[in-house]
């Protein structure tokens, strides 16, 4: 996953539904409206450890959501195309709705940053 920007919404979440939110609305068709245009295939550790699709039945405020099933041990990632520029001192806030169907894992959201190579420097 090497990318072109110094940063990028790196989302690593064990979902059924989720809709990422970043300042001013950067993160294009982050409901899933447009279909999973905007958004990077789904990554895992483990090859073929997971799926990714469109759902109507769960959603939150629209008519799709995306839902991914992960029956791996390991993590994998979601995570949208587009790239935010980012200045020393500037703030981000993310958010995210999601839906856990399992009684085990966990959630977490990144965000990483990349060199103007893109290669990754660190994520958090």
């Amino acid at each position: 996953m090497i990318l072109t920007v110094r940063f990028i919404y790196r989302i690593w979440l064990l979902t059924l539904a989720l809709t990422p939110i970043c300042q001013a609305g950067m993160v294009t068709n982050g409901g899933f409206e447009a279909g999973l245009a905007g958004w990077r295939s789904l990554w895992t550790r483990e090859a073929n450890a997971g799926s990714l699709a469109l759902d109507t039945n769960t959603v939150h405020g629209g008519r799709f959501s995306a839902r991914v099933e992960h029956p791996g041990q390991k993590d994998w990632g979601l995570e949208p195309t587009g790239r935010v520029p980012a200045q020393p001192g500037d703030v981000f806030e993310l958010e995210a709705w999601l839906k856990l169907a399992s009684g085990g894992g966990g959630v977490t959201l990144c965000v990483s940053t990349h060199d103007a190579q893109g290669q990754a420097i660190d994520w958090d």
